[in-house]
């Protein structure tokens, strides 16, 4: 994924980094992927070699789509400072801005981190005049942080959700 389409793109975070991924973070995002699958999957009597072996062929082919699919993305690596706690893989030169995926590690969630994340998104996108979007599993947890943020659903296609953030615009 580039990187350049998000160079001109800050995004804030009080108290978090967000800096574009490099190839010293293949490991981690493989680590997250598979500890937010895993959480997904929940008490499956599945060894950790056994997870492994289920899980790494479907992150290689999710890397390979969103590669083939969104060829201008940036992928951005969350940070607390000093350690990858999370991703989000954004593409801004698309219109409007399409949030692909994103990411925190289990152990991050639930702290508001995620909340930040997307706020830095729409701020610096209403900044720009742009909208959102993004599509996330239907009546999940993340559709409700989205929900709280303002996004709208756009479309239901079982078992995903399309969802819009639009700024506010001013009247005339």
């Amino acid at each position: 994924m580039s990187t350049a389409s998000a160079d001109a793109w800050t995004l804030t975070l009080p108290g978090y980094a967000l800096v574009p991924a490099e190839a010293r973070h293949a490991a981690f995002l493989e680590e997250l992927f598979m500890a937010c699958e895993r959480q997904k999957m929940g008490a499956l009597p599945l060894s950790e070699s056994d997870l492994t072996r289920l899980l790494a062929p479907q992150y290689a082919a999710r890397c390979a789509q969103y590669a083939r699919d969104w060829p201008g993305a940036s992928d951005l690596i969350l940070t607390d400072g000093t350690r990858p706690i999370g991703h989000l893989l954004v593409d801004v030169s698309a219109d409007p801005v399409h949030a692909i995926d994103a990411a925190i590690l289990p152990a991050f969630q639930g702290r508001g981190v995620g909340t930040l994340m997307f706020r830095a998104l729409c701020a610096e996108a209403a900044a720009r005049g742009r909208d959102v979007t993004l599509s996330t599993l239907d009546g999940g947890r993340p559709e409700r942080l989205y929900r709280r943020l303002g996004f709208k659903v756009q479309a239901r296609v079982a078992p995903y959700v399309s969802m819009i953030w639009t700024p506010a615009r001013p009247t005339a």
